[in-house]
């Protein structure tokens, strides 16, 4: 294969794994800011929930703010095996969490 050639393709392979790379960039871009990524993790966590705890779980509102990684639940309820007209197993009106990411280094 001649110099030339071989230059022809690597600049056109580089380009092409540039437009993918901003293709996909965009596409996860309009998934989170359309709230598509939020009615996915809104089912993953009560699909988890009840996996994790045995119970029913009732959700009103959720919303992830996925710059800070701040969650927060509205509306979070639990039913156990409590007979009808009975408080439920676990109720929060607000529930928030932050997930904080770092390093710990010990002296």
């Amino acid at each position: 294969m001649s110099d030339k050639k071989r230059k022809f393709r690597l600049k056109h392979g580089v380009g092409l794994a540039a437009t993918a790379a901003v293709a996909v960039a965009l596409a996860l871009a309009y998934i989170v800011a359309s709230g598509l990524a939020d009615l996915w993790a809104r089912r993953t966590v009560i699909q988890q929930l009840e996996k994790a705890t045995g119970a029913r779980v009732e959700l009103g509102n959720f919303h992830i703010q996925w710059r800070s990684l701040h969650v927060r639940f509205d509306g979070l309820t639990l039913h156990g095996r409590e007979p009808a007209g009975t408080p439920p197993l676990f109720h929060a009106g607000r529930l928030e969490i932050d997930v904080h990411c770092g390093i710990f280094l010990e002296p």
